[in-house]
């Protein structure tokens, strides 16, 4: 755990970059690109890995897998876009650790090298990056990937051109089912919504989720599809593993009521109304898409929106910033432990001991 915490604090260490005028900034963020892309990319343990590089090693060559594309993707559940990379990865030759390694290293540019366009406080944004998004995408790297496109894809929204946009989210539907999630975000608009408007809409999408009457009605419907497997319908209906309650979901609430109410503080950022409105939804789309069942999983989205948001409260006001960058840190922090922990506690059962994140191992250190 230690190695996992010190880390964190390596990076978390360049924030204070933020509060400074200094002029290594890029210089700076090419250093935690490479940390960040090694640290994971290099891995050798960690929930999923044993998958990828099973999946890896009998994915088919490009000639026969153009031959049986249809057949293999439906066969193996991953996404076309990954079992294509893959497959000429392999036809190439190249090992799984350097495949895996670029792999991981693109999603992490994506973010590290694009979140300037949203915030001015990059580095504090990386830091909540490390602590809420980057160690929980180790069991997702396919859909750390689709997260990485979107956020990537954000400054076509800003910048009105849709049309990008939904090209990129398509991109990222190819590596990650999941965000088909994201789709309706092309229709968000810089609309001016009251702040009255937004606390009712808060409370009343955490009125359907506590109610459960969405989870009834899908638990109801999807009864009636006999080719579905009665145990998963269940388990989808009655999970209660990713509940809100077991999320960053009251900090969350309150980070968004803050921005809400105090909007004005943030009307020199000129694309904070947009980006505000992209939170809203996701919160809204999130606790009404969890209110069906068992679909926690689409929470990667908002953890990596969650490193666009909150640095603002670090920002918000001339006193107290350092006292703010200390609590958050902090609570990165514990969310990493408690990620690390709660994951290795999921998987202490399993008879494959690189599946657990605990100790680490790398081929590189």
């Amino acid at each position: 755990m230690f190695v996992y915490l010190l880390f964190f604090w390596a990076i978390a260490m360049f924030s204070i970059l933020d509060f400074t005028e200094s002029n290594n900034r890029k210089l700076c963020l090419f250093i935690i690109w490479v940390l960040c892309s090694l640290f994971i990319g290099t891995r050798e343990m960690g929930p999923d890995y044993y998958v990828y590089n099973v999946f890896y090693s009998y994915v088919p060559k490009l000639d026969a897998l153009a031959d049986n594309f249809q057949a293999f993707t439906a066969r193996s559940k991953f996404e076309p876009l990954y079992i294509i990379i893959t497959s000429l990865f392999s036809t190439l030759g190249i090992s799984f650790e350097i495949f895996h390694l670029l792999f991981t290293a693109t999603f992490c540019a994506l973010f590290i090298f694009s979140v300037h366009k949203y915030t001015p406080h990059v580095f504090v944004a990386i830091m909540v990056y490390i602590g809420f998004a980057y160690f929980s995408g180790w069991s997702a790297i396919r859909q750390f990937m689709a997260g990485s496109i979107f956020i990537y894809a954000l400054q076509f929204i800003i910048e009105g051109k849709r049309f990008k946009f939904l090209i990129l989210i398509i991109l990222a539907l190819l590596f990650h089912y999941s965000a088909i999630v994201l789709l309706p975000i092309v229709f968000l608009r810089n609309w001016k919504i009251s702040k009255g408007w937004c606390f009712v809409l808060i409370c009343g999408v955490l009125v359907i989720y506590f109610s459960g009457m969405l989870k009834a009605i899908s638990s109801f419907v999807f009864s009636f599809f006999p080719f579905l497997d009665q145990s998963k319908v269940n388990r989808f209906a009655n999970n209660e593993e990713d509940t809100l309650i077991s999320t960053i979901f009251f900090l969350w609430i309150i980070i968004l009521s803050f921005l809400n109410f105090n909007r004005d503080k943030f009307k020199d950022y000129y694309n904070f109304n947009i980006l505000f409105n992209i939170y809203l939804f996701s919160f809204l789309m999130y606790v009404l898409i969890l209110s069906f069942g068992d679909l926690g999983r689409i929470n990667m989205y908002n953890k990596l929106l969650h490193a666009i948001m909150f640095p603002f409260i670090v920002f918000a006001f001339r006193e107290g910033r350092a006292l703010a960058w200390v609590a958050l840190a902090l609570i990165s922090s514990i969310t990493i432990y408690k990620d690390i922990t709660s994951m290795d506690s999921f998987q202490e059962r399993a008879e494959n001991s690189s599946t657990l994140f605990v100790p680490y191992k790398s081929w590189l250190f």
